[in-house]
Formats: C-alpha cells, structure tokens, sequence
C-alpha cells in the first residue's frame, strides 16, 4: 500500500466445531492483506497469503482485472507485479449471494457477450438489486417474511500447491463420455461450504454424500462426503496450481471435477464460450485423460437469459469439440413461491444439452416457512429426475442452512426430506 498508512485491525479468529466467525475488511485502494495462522484447527489451517477478499468485481492483485469478455478464443489477464501482491484477491463472492440477481426470460438462441459491470469497491457486495427484490430471510422462528441483507461470506482459504507446467491442449475424439454416470449410493445431495466445521452438522446423513467450496482442496472437509474441486476461474492464481491440485484429488478418491463458476456473469469468472472452451480442453480435458472413468462438469451457469445461462452453456458445448462434457451444471435463484419456474429451467438445461444435470447452487428467496416449503417440493422432484445427478442448496453457513451448532428450520428441512 503506497501513501500514509491506513488504520489496521488485528483480529484472532478461532474456529469452533460447528460455528464460523466473520471479518469485514473494506478498502478503496490497492491492498495487499497477509494473514499468518494461528493455532487453527487441521480444518481451518491455511498457508499464509492465501486469503481472498470478498466484493468487488475485479481482481486487485497486481492490477490484473476482468474485462468483458469476447468471442475471441484468447483471453488475456494482465499478471501480478509479484508474488506477494497475490496475497489479496478482489474475489467477488463465490456465488451470486441472492442479490446478484441476473435477468430471466423465455430462452433465446442469440448468444450475447457476457455483461459487464461497473467497478465497485473493495467492501462487502456492492450491488444494487433490481426493484422488488427481497434478499431472503436471515433464519428465524417466527416464519414471517423478511429482508436481510446477505453477506458475503469469506470464500475458503485457497491452497495453491507448486506451479506444475500444464501440457499442450489436449483434445478427445469422443465429445460425449462412455463413463457411467454418478449413482451415490444414498442421496444426489450435497454441501456447499467455505468452513468445512459447519458441514459436520450434517454428517452421517445418508441423503447427503459430497460437497464443494468452489476450491482445489477440501480444507477439512468431513471423509464421509465425497470432494468434488473445482478451477474456478482462469486467473493464474487458480491454474498455477491445478494439474498437481487435480491429480492429488483423484489419489484422494473424487470422481468428479467442476470448472468455471459463473463464466456468464462479469463479476465471476467473466468467460466467453470460445474462451471457456479453450480453457477447458486446456486444463479439464487432461483429467479425463488420466483417468477416464472422471466426470467433468461444464462451466456452471447463471439463470440468466438473453445470451446467459442455458444460452451459454449452449454456445460453450458448440465451442468445445473434442471436449468431454458429461454433466452441465447449473444454478438457480428465484422467489421460493416460483417452483414451476425451478422445475422448467433444470429441465430445460437437459433438454437443450442433451447432458445428465448438477445444480450446484439454488437458493429461494422468501420467509423461513416459504424455503422450507420450496425445498420440500423440490428435493423430492430432483430425486426422481434421472437426468438431474447431484444438486447442492446455498449454501452452509450461519444465517443460511445452518443456525447456531444446528441445522436452520430449513435446514433440516434439506436433510430429512
């Protein structure tokens, strides 16, 4: 940080068994934040200078930043001045938190760039939601419907092993896989997490057997789910380390791997189809190479319209020969009263790719009782969906399905029903 030294608060967080603990750091310039572990738990340990800072729509590492992307198959990003600026990446939320709400429509077969947004700081989720919209509920007991305000949480701390050189593009003959597809042996349902503590509030659940925090490793994460990483975006931060991050996965035992959250959204991983593609045959296809029994997902869409979502992830598949897709994957946020709206895009999305589905995040917006009522017409029609593999609802976390040491109302609701 250049300039007269701004103030610094100096916090020492402990982990508990299943709670979490929130740190908000707001900048509005370049910063460079280190963070050097305490006596942490094994499942909240991090390596120093691996912290991602929340909000924003850009990275500030370095100055490299995401632009709206083209149809061109190269995508450039500008790289880090050094090592040491990537201890702080403006990592806007893992998720859409409710309030990104992207537009939705009937489907278009018109491919559009993927929308840009306007810079924003460093603080928590600045974003403005369209009129009417109502971030769900924080967990409550009275079931009346409320407003509250959806932090982002602090995405998982990122374990980046030894760069490891990746290979030339790899291509495969076969677009489509011959690998059977996932049959868990209890449940399609899974947790997605950033403390991996919360999600022992579900363990031993047989409904619910993997889980995800849109990492490389599982940072803790419970042996009775399966570990499904992720290469969330194609910012150096994130392929430097895959090829030794996947390849430690599979002699972990995961079967499957999900790449590029929300590439249709500027402020995730901002990707155009053919630069997705490219990214994919890159650094996915290899896995498949390796083991050919792996599942890999596409790149995880919006339920945006007009170019986005399903529209995407249509052009991404055209993009991608020689790729092998053998699941797409999805997410979803609407009002938990519009469930024939959930049902229809999931459907969509596997009519339109011809691909088994994962919806890797859903949430609803609505009172605690309105969720729960959601959820319980939803899980059950997933379940009997046999093009629908794996869903996982967003996400655990205190305020969402977790409340206190405890599952939330509908919480339980997602691990009994």
């Amino acid at each position: 940080m250049t300039g007269s030294p701004a103030s610094v608060l100096a916090a020492d967080v402990s982990t508990g068994a299943c709670s979490q603990s929130t740190i908000y750091v707001t900048a509005t310039s370049a910063v460079t934040v280190t963070v050097t572990p305490g006596a942490a738990s094994s499942s909240s340990a991090a390596a120093p200078g691996s912290l991602y800072a929340a909000g924003g729509s850009s990275y500030a590492a370095g100055g490299s930043s995401y632009a709206a992307s083209s149809s061109a198959v190269s995508y450039d990003y500008a790289p880090p001045s050094s090592s040491s600026d990537v201890a702080a990446e403006a990592y806007t939320s893992l998720t859409t938190f409710y309030g990104a709400q992207y537009p939705h429509s009937a489907s278009s077969s018109a491919v559009a760039a993927v929308p840009s947004a306007a810079p924003s700081s460093l603080s928590a989720l600045a974003y403005t939601p369209p009129a009417g919209y109502s971030y769900p509920a924080a967990v409550s007991s009275s079931g009346s419907t409320t407003s509250s305000t959806i932090t982002s949480p602090t995405p998982a701390a990122y374990t980046s092993a030894a760069p490891v050189s990746s290979s030339a593009a790899y291509s495969s003959s076969a677009a489509a896989s011959s690998a059977a597809p996932v049959s868990p042996s209890n449940g399609k349902r899974g947790v997605a997490y950033n403390d991996a503590s919360l999600t022992s509030c579900f363990e031993g659940n047989s409904k619910i057997t993997w889980g995800y925090n849109w990492g490389q490793t599982s940072a803790g994460l419970p042996s009775a789910f399966e570990y499904v990483p992720m290469l969330w975006g194609m910012g150096d931060i994130f392929i430097s380390g895959w090829e030794a991050n996947w390849k430690a996965a599979l002699t972990a035992g995961s079967t499957a791997f999900l790449c590029f959250n929300e590439p249709d959204l500027s402020t995730q991983s901002n990707l155009s189809p053919t630069a997705a593609a490219a990214g994919y045959l890159t650094h996915m296809q290899p896995i498949k190479v390796a083991q050919s029994s792996v599942r890999l997902g596409s790149p995880a869409v919006t339920n945006g319209a007009n170019g986005m979502g399903i529209d995407w992830l249509v052009a991404f598949q055209s993009a991608c020969t020689g790729c092998d897709i053998d699941f797409v994957a999805v997410h979803w946020y609407e009002s938990a009263t519009n469930i024939q709206y959930f049902k229809d895009h999931i459907t969509e999305a596997h009519t339109r790719t011809g691909k088994p589905v994962w919806v890797t995040e859903f949430g609803a917006s609505g009172s605690d009782a309105e969720i729960s009522a959601f959820l319980e017409d939803v899980l059950p029609w997933m379940d009997s969906q046999g093009f629908v593999e794996r869903y996982s609802y967003f996400m655990v976390s205190n305020g969402l399905l977790v409340s206190g040491g405890s599952p939330s109302s509908y919480g339980n609701t997602y691990a009994t029903v």
